[in-house]
């Protein structure tokens, strides 16, 4: 099983899991699994490095990068930001061939 934790923050306050991202982040990368991924858009946020830091919009070329449906078959997509953050990744992941079970709002 993979998670690839996509979210989207206007500060770090806002940001209410950060600590247990940043600690999924690391443990993740120390196994070498790469169990768990995180892309987030965040000002002012000290994350892990192995959290990847996004400087545009979550768009549809964005997400291409950062998934791949065929090979991710066993990968959970949880998301979290504001509404039309939700709305839009989801719609974005959903048009990529992901399907609706694997997409969850946190």
């Amino acid at each position: 099983m993979h998670w690839k934790f996509f979210g989207a923050f206007a500060s770090k306050d806002e940001f209410i899991g950060l600590d247990i991202v940043n600690n999924l982040a690391k443990v993740s990368k120390l196994l070498g699994d790469n169990s768990f991924t995180a892309v987030v858009k965040v000002k002012g946020a000290e994350l892990d490095e192995s959290v990847q830091v996004a400087q545009q919009h979550f768009t549809q070329d964005f997400l291409e990068q950062h998934i791949k449906p065929k090979e991710d078959v066993n990968t959970l997509y949880p998301l979290c930001g504001p509404p039309r953050f939700n709305s839009e990744v989801y719609a974005a992941l959903i048009r990529l061939g992901t399907t609706p079970d694997s997409i969850f709002f946190v």
